[in-house]
């Protein structure tokens, strides 16, 4: 008998300490998970609401901003309309919960709107901006406004 066979495995199945092997799940989030879910759907809300917020962010800011003015008031028309469109189930099935939380980044469009609007603060197209990708941002990175974390775009 071979001394290898009169010592006990420490590590393994059969040893004392057992061997723990990682298993990663392959799960797409933020950007990459809307990407992947998009549908047609998402497309018709996406064309529906641009126009109607450009044409409430344009008229919330100054109406006679030049060619600048109109191309901001669109970029912001854009974000706000892809934010509004996150809430929107993905193509893999998975239905978004609706809860008090799900209604913070939803609010920063309308936000953002108010921001344009305001006369006290000559920097509105930046705080819209930055409202907007805040929501953005929150809406696709998984962190929620109740504390807790989930993975791509959610409520």
């Amino acid at each position: 008998m071979s001394s290898e066979d009169q010592v006990p495995r420490l590590f393994g199945p059969t040893g004392r300490i057992p061997q723990v092997e990682a298993v990663s799940l392959t799960r797409s989030t933020g950007i990459t998970a809307l990407r992947e879910g998009w549908r047609t759907a998402h497309t018709v809300v996406l064309v529906l609401v641009a126009p109607l917020l450009f044409v409430s962010y344009h008229a919330a800011a100054d109406p006679s901003a030049g060619v600048l003015g109109v191309v901001v008031h669109g970029a912001l028309a854009l974000m706000a309309s892809v934010l509004v469109t996150t809430y929107l189930p993905l193509r893999r099935g998975e239905t978004p919960q609706v809860s008090s939380c799900a209604v913070v980044p939803a609010l920063m469009v309308v936000a953002a709107g108010v921001a344009l609007n305001s006369s006290v603060f000559p920097g509105g197209e930046a705080a819209a901006l930055a409202v907007l990708s805040f929501g953005l941002w929150q809406r696709l990175s998984g962190v929620s406004t109740c504390g807790v974390t989930t993975t791509g775009p959610r409520t």
